[in-house]
């Protein structure tokens, strides 16, 4: 049997069919960078992976007993409460790749509101040599969250495409930044919004 001699770029392949061997292309190996935020609780004290401003900003809580999960809570009748998120795009990523989110939420176990659509917009910022105190960030379009019945988890899916609907340009090296702000005053919220997790992730070669 001839094996031939593969050069860079080429797999040597064998044929089941033929029992035979040639060179091909080689595919490419990708992996997913996942990047987690939650919340801690140490000694009924409540915290949360998050940056949040001096005001105008969510409140880590918990509702108390044996085992209670940390959250980060928007309280109601406000629509611009905010926190964020950021690190470093891997050197693997694929310039303007999206980035997709999952967020975990349910209501105030003790006010819960099931009925009305809390309002998430997320922003995106990206930049090599940002300052990093002051990013520019530009607002995705909004998404509707409705939390189930009894504080149930609720799982929100989606994606940031950067370069795409006005969302800033991103490329490996560069630091990005993603902002939460959910609203739960325009559609009348009767209970907080709790936010369990948040998990962002980014695609690219190995």
């Amino acid at each position: 049997i001839s094996v031939p001699n593969c050069g860079s770029g080429s797999a040597l392949q064998y044929s089941t069919s033929t029992h035979t061997f040639s060179c091909g292309s080689a595919g490419a190996s990708t992996r997913t960078w996942p990047f987690t935020f939650s919340g801690m609780g140490q000694a009924g004290v409540a915290g949360f992976s998050a940056n949040l401003p001096s005001s105008g900003a969510p409140t880590p809580t918990n509702l108390g007993g044996a085992m209670p999960i940390a959250v980060l809570e928007w309280p109601t009748a406000q629509s611009a409460y905010y926190a964020w998120w950021t690190w470093i795009l891997p050197a693997g990523y694929v310039s303007n790749s999206a980035i997709g989110y999952s967020v975990e939420s349910r209501c105030n176990v003790t006010t819960c509101d099931s009925t009305h659509n809390n309002i998430m917009t997320f922003g995106l910022g990206c930049s090599a040599g940002a300052a990093l105190d002051a990013p520019a960030i530009v607002n995705a379009s909004a998404v509707n969250v409705k939390n189930g019945a009894a504080a149930i988890q609720t799982i929100t899916t989606g994606t940031l495409t950067p370069n795409s609907g006005g969302l800033p340009a991103c490329a490996a090296g560069n630091r990005v930044w993603v902002r939460m702000i959910v609203d739960t005053n325009t559609n009348s919220l009767t209970g907080p919004f709790d936010l369990v997790s948040a998990a962002f992730s980014v695609q690219g070669g190995m």
